[in-house]
Protein backbone atom coordinates (compact mmCIF):
# COMPACT_ATOMS: atom_id res chain seq x y z
CA UNK A 1 0.00 0.00 0.00
CA UNK A 2 1.27 3.15 -0.58
CA UNK A 3 1.75 6.55 1.58
CA UNK A 4 -0.75 9.09 1.47
CA UNK A 5 -2.06 11.23 -0.47
CA UNK A 6 -0.43 8.35 -2.95
CA UNK A 7 -2.64 5.81 -1.59
CA UNK A 8 -5.95 7.32 -3.52
CA UNK A 9 -4.46 5.84 -6.77
CA UNK A 10 -2.96 2.54 -7.70
CA UNK A 11 0.28 2.55 -9.87
CA UNK A 12 1.43 0.39 -12.38
CA UNK A 13 4.97 -0.08 -13.75
CA UNK A 14 5.71 -1.87 -17.44
CA UNK A 15 7.95 -4.23 -16.66
CA UNK A 16 11.09 -2.75 -18.43
CA UNK A 17 14.07 -1.72 -17.06
CA UNK A 18 13.57 2.20 -17.42
CA UNK A 19 10.17 1.57 -15.68
CA UNK A 20 11.94 -0.04 -13.01
CA UNK A 21 14.46 2.65 -12.50
CA UNK A 22 11.79 5.09 -11.74
CA UNK A 23 9.40 2.77 -9.57
CA UNK A 24 12.34 2.27 -7.59
CA UNK A 25 12.95 6.00 -7.00
CA UNK A 26 9.08 6.36 -6.22
CA UNK A 27 9.22 4.11 -3.83
CA UNK A 28 11.94 5.40 -1.84
CA UNK A 29 11.07 8.92 -2.57
CA UNK A 30 7.69 8.83 -1.69
CA UNK A 31 6.71 5.41 -0.21
CA UNK A 32 4.58 4.53 -4.22
CA UNK A 33 4.09 0.63 -4.18
CA UNK A 34 4.01 -0.51 -8.09
CA UNK A 35 2.02 -3.25 -9.26
CA UNK A 36 4.71 -4.76 -12.06
CA UNK A 37 2.25 -5.80 -15.14
CA UNK A 38 3.53 -7.07 -18.63
CA UNK A 39 2.38 -4.57 -21.45
CA UNK A 40 -0.11 -7.75 -22.32
CA UNK A 41 -1.77 -8.02 -18.93
CA UNK A 42 -2.67 -4.56 -19.51
CA UNK A 43 -5.93 -4.64 -20.62
CA UNK A 44 -6.95 -7.80 -18.22
CA UNK A 45 -4.74 -6.15 -14.98
CA UNK A 46 -5.81 -2.03 -14.85
CA UNK A 47 -8.80 -1.18 -13.00
CA UNK A 48 -9.65 1.82 -15.44
CA UNK A 49 -12.45 2.97 -14.02
CA UNK A 50 -10.24 3.77 -10.71
CA UNK A 51 -7.79 6.52 -10.74
CA UNK A 52 -4.39 5.38 -11.29
CA UNK A 53 -0.60 6.13 -13.06
CA UNK A 54 1.20 3.61 -15.32
CA UNK A 55 5.06 3.80 -15.51
CA UNK A 56 6.32 3.29 -18.77
CA UNK A 57 9.41 2.92 -20.47
CA UNK A 58 11.14 4.94 -22.62
CA UNK A 59 9.55 6.97 -25.62
CA UNK A 60 9.57 3.91 -27.81
CA UNK A 61 7.29 2.58 -25.97
CA UNK A 62 4.91 5.32 -25.91
CA UNK A 63 2.26 3.60 -28.05
CA UNK A 64 1.15 1.65 -24.96
CA UNK A 65 -0.86 4.53 -24.70
CA UNK A 66 -3.19 3.60 -27.42
CA UNK A 67 -3.70 0.32 -25.64
CA UNK A 68 -5.01 2.49 -22.69
CA UNK A 69 -6.95 4.72 -24.35
CA UNK A 70 -8.47 1.76 -26.31
CA UNK A 71 -8.90 -0.10 -22.92
CA UNK A 72 -10.80 2.66 -21.47
CA UNK A 73 -13.11 3.06 -24.48
CA UNK A 74 -13.82 -0.48 -24.44
CA UNK A 75 -15.79 0.74 -20.51
CA UNK A 76 -17.01 3.82 -21.49
CA UNK A 77 -17.14 4.80 -25.49
CA UNK A 78 -15.40 7.77 -26.60
CA UNK A 79 -17.74 9.66 -23.59
CA UNK A 80 -13.93 11.16 -22.63
CA UNK A 81 -10.81 13.35 -24.25
CA UNK A 82 -7.35 12.84 -24.59
CA UNK A 83 -4.52 15.35 -23.69
CA UNK A 84 -0.88 14.00 -24.91
CA UNK A 85 2.11 15.97 -23.42
CA UNK A 86 4.94 15.49 -25.86
CA UNK A 87 7.51 17.54 -27.29
CA UNK A 88 6.25 16.06 -30.23
CA UNK A 89 2.83 15.43 -31.76
CA UNK A 90 3.15 11.21 -32.52
CA UNK A 91 1.23 12.11 -36.14
CA UNK A 92 3.62 10.60 -38.16
CA UNK A 93 2.48 8.91 -41.46
CA UNK A 94 5.38 6.66 -41.48
CA UNK A 95 3.59 3.00 -41.59
CA UNK A 96 4.89 0.14 -39.85
CA UNK A 97 4.47 -1.32 -36.40
CA UNK A 98 8.09 -0.43 -35.55
CA UNK A 99 7.03 3.57 -35.70
CA UNK A 100 3.58 3.12 -33.52
CA UNK A 101 5.31 5.55 -31.28
CA UNK A 102 5.52 8.20 -33.76
CA UNK A 103 1.74 7.30 -35.08
CA UNK A 104 -0.22 6.61 -32.43
CA UNK A 105 -1.74 10.28 -31.93
CA UNK A 106 -3.09 9.68 -35.55
CA UNK A 107 -5.01 6.41 -34.53
CA UNK A 108 -6.46 7.61 -31.59
CA UNK A 109 -8.05 11.01 -32.70
CA UNK A 110 -9.11 9.42 -36.19
CA UNK A 111 -10.29 6.24 -35.04
CA UNK A 112 -13.01 8.13 -32.93
CA UNK A 113 -11.81 6.49 -29.48
CA UNK A 114 -12.46 9.86 -27.82
CA UNK A 115 -14.27 12.81 -28.26
CA UNK A 116 -11.32 15.44 -28.66
CA UNK A 117 -7.38 14.66 -28.66
CA UNK A 118 -5.38 17.69 -27.33
CA UNK A 119 -1.63 18.20 -27.60
CA UNK A 120 0.39 20.21 -25.41
CA UNK A 121 4.33 21.27 -26.07
CA UNK A 122 6.24 23.37 -24.86
CA UNK A 123 5.55 25.63 -27.50
CA UNK A 124 2.00 25.09 -28.70
CA UNK A 125 -1.32 23.41 -27.87
CA UNK A 126 -3.69 21.97 -30.61
CA UNK A 127 -7.11 20.11 -30.95
CA UNK A 128 -6.66 16.79 -33.05
CA UNK A 129 -9.15 14.90 -34.56
CA UNK A 130 -11.12 16.27 -37.93
CA UNK A 131 -8.38 19.24 -37.22
CA UNK A 132 -5.50 16.65 -37.62
CA UNK A 133 -4.07 18.93 -40.55
CA UNK A 134 -4.70 22.35 -38.64
CA UNK A 135 -3.42 22.53 -35.39
CA UNK A 136 -4.82 25.46 -32.97
CA UNK A 137 -1.37 26.36 -31.74
CA UNK A 138 -0.68 28.67 -28.47
CA UNK A 139 2.83 29.55 -27.95
CA UNK A 140 4.24 29.32 -24.82
CA UNK A 141 3.38 27.00 -22.07
CA UNK A 142 2.85 29.00 -19.17
CA UNK A 143 -0.15 30.75 -20.97
CA UNK A 144 -1.51 27.12 -22.24
CA UNK A 145 -3.32 27.43 -18.70
CA UNK A 146 -5.45 30.07 -19.68
CA UNK A 147 -5.85 28.19 -23.00
CA UNK A 148 -6.65 25.20 -21.36
CA UNK A 149 -9.18 26.43 -19.68
CA UNK A 150 -11.33 27.81 -22.86
CA UNK A 151 -10.54 24.95 -25.16
CA UNK A 152 -10.62 21.68 -22.54
CA UNK A 153 -13.81 23.27 -21.01
CA UNK A 154 -15.30 25.43 -23.34
CA UNK A 155 -19.12 24.51 -22.06
CA UNK A 156 -20.73 22.44 -19.58
CA UNK A 157 -20.91 19.54 -22.15
CA UNK A 158 -17.31 19.26 -21.97
CA UNK A 159 -16.96 19.69 -18.49
CA UNK A 160 -18.96 16.41 -18.32
CA UNK A 161 -16.39 14.44 -20.45
CA UNK A 162 -13.61 13.25 -17.85
CA UNK A 163 -10.25 13.68 -19.59
CA UNK A 164 -7.22 11.20 -19.63
CA UNK A 165 -3.40 12.22 -19.90
CA UNK A 166 -0.55 10.76 -21.25
CA UNK A 167 3.13 12.58 -20.15
CA UNK A 168 5.93 11.92 -22.35
CA UNK A 169 9.09 13.27 -20.55
CA UNK A 170 10.57 14.20 -23.70
CA UNK A 171 8.52 17.83 -22.91
CA UNK A 172 11.39 18.44 -20.79
CA UNK A 173 14.10 16.51 -22.15
CA UNK A 174 16.55 19.37 -21.20
CA UNK A 175 15.94 18.42 -17.74
CA UNK A 176 15.02 14.75 -17.80
CA UNK A 177 17.19 12.48 -19.91
CA UNK A 178 15.47 10.68 -22.76
CA UNK A 179 15.68 8.72 -26.26
CA UNK A 180 14.58 11.86 -27.93
CA UNK A 181 16.07 14.94 -26.73
CA UNK A 182 15.43 18.45 -27.60
CA UNK A 183 16.61 21.75 -26.93
CA UNK A 184 13.94 24.24 -25.73
CA UNK A 185 14.44 28.35 -24.88
CA UNK A 186 13.71 27.93 -20.80
CA UNK A 187 13.60 24.25 -19.53
CA UNK A 188 12.94 25.10 -16.56
CA UNK A 189 9.95 27.51 -17.19
CA UNK A 190 9.26 25.34 -19.57
CA UNK A 191 8.60 22.80 -16.54
CA UNK A 192 6.59 25.27 -14.39
CA UNK A 193 4.74 25.54 -16.81
CA UNK A 194 3.80 22.02 -17.16
CA UNK A 195 3.13 21.75 -13.23
CA UNK A 196 0.73 24.57 -13.84
CA UNK A 197 -1.22 22.79 -16.24
CA UNK A 198 -1.66 19.84 -14.38
CA UNK A 199 -2.50 21.87 -11.42
CA UNK A 200 -5.17 23.51 -13.32
CA UNK A 201 -6.84 20.03 -14.83
CA UNK A 202 -9.17 19.06 -11.70
CA UNK A 203 -10.87 22.03 -11.68
CA UNK A 204 -11.62 21.46 -15.51
CA UNK A 205 -12.18 17.63 -16.01
CA UNK A 206 -12.65 14.61 -13.67
CA UNK A 207 -8.88 12.88 -14.22
CA UNK A 208 -9.75 9.42 -15.64
CA UNK A 209 -5.82 8.51 -14.68
CA UNK A 210 -2.72 9.10 -16.69
CA UNK A 211 0.88 7.19 -18.04
CA UNK A 212 3.77 8.85 -18.20
CA UNK A 213 6.92 7.33 -20.20
CA UNK A 214 10.28 8.42 -21.91
CA UNK A 215 12.96 7.89 -19.02
CA UNK A 216 16.22 6.31 -20.52
CA UNK A 217 18.62 5.39 -18.20
CA UNK A 218 20.94 5.22 -20.96
CA UNK A 219 23.10 7.64 -22.65
CA UNK A 220 21.63 9.27 -26.07
CA UNK A 221 21.66 6.20 -29.28
CA UNK A 222 24.41 4.10 -26.67
CA UNK A 223 21.79 1.78 -25.22
CA UNK A 224 24.17 -0.10 -23.48
CA UNK A 225 25.76 2.71 -21.51
CA UNK A 226 24.19 3.89 -18.72
CA UNK A 227 24.12 7.61 -17.61
CA UNK A 228 26.05 9.11 -15.24
CA UNK A 229 24.48 9.48 -11.49
CA UNK A 230 24.20 13.28 -11.55
CA UNK A 231 21.91 13.15 -14.46
CA UNK A 232 19.96 10.18 -13.20
CA UNK A 233 19.51 11.83 -9.93
CA UNK A 234 18.62 15.39 -12.04
CA UNK A 235 16.15 13.56 -14.15
CA UNK A 236 14.50 11.51 -11.25
CA UNK A 237 13.58 14.15 -8.80
CA UNK A 238 12.13 15.74 -12.04
CA UNK A 239 9.98 12.62 -12.58
CA UNK A 240 9.07 12.56 -8.88
CA UNK A 241 7.79 16.15 -9.27
CA UNK A 242 6.12 15.76 -11.92
CA UNK A 243 4.50 12.41 -10.50
CA UNK A 244 3.65 13.92 -7.20
CA UNK A 245 1.23 16.90 -9.27
CA UNK A 246 -0.26 14.39 -11.08
CA UNK A 247 -1.19 11.96 -8.65
CA UNK A 248 -2.67 14.72 -6.29
CA UNK A 249 -4.62 16.46 -9.28
CA UNK A 250 -6.04 12.82 -10.09
CA UNK A 251 -7.29 11.98 -6.66
CA UNK A 252 -8.53 16.13 -6.13
CA UNK A 253 -10.68 15.31 -9.31
CA UNK A 254 -12.32 12.54 -8.28
CA UNK A 255 -13.38 14.10 -4.90
CA UNK A 256 -13.71 18.23 -6.33
CA UNK A 257 -17.53 18.93 -6.18
CA UNK A 258 -17.50 20.84 -9.14
CA UNK A 259 -16.25 18.53 -11.31
CA UNK A 260 -18.60 15.47 -12.13
CA UNK A 261 -17.28 12.25 -10.81
CA UNK A 262 -15.67 9.66 -13.50
CA UNK A 263 -17.79 6.70 -13.63
CA UNK A 264 -19.08 4.11 -15.85
CA UNK A 265 -22.40 4.47 -18.22
CA UNK A 266 -25.24 2.67 -16.63
CA UNK A 267 -25.09 0.25 -20.18
CA UNK A 268 -21.55 -0.47 -19.13
CA UNK A 269 -21.60 -1.46 -15.08
CA UNK A 270 -21.92 -5.08 -14.46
Amino acid sequence: MSKPPFDKLTFYAIEDKNAAVVAAFLKKKFGIVSIDISRGELPHCVDFSSPFIIINGDGYKHDLTLDIVSSINKLVGNFFDYLHVDLHEDRSTVEGKNYLYATFVNQIANANLVQRAYWLSPDRIGLAGKLMNAWKLWDGALAARDFLQKQVSPSKAARARPIYTSIDLDYSSDIINTQFPGETDSPIQEMEGLIRVIDWLPSSRPLIGADITGYSDFVYRNPGIRIDNDTRERSLEAIGRITKHMAISIAKSRKNKDSPSFCLPAKSRA
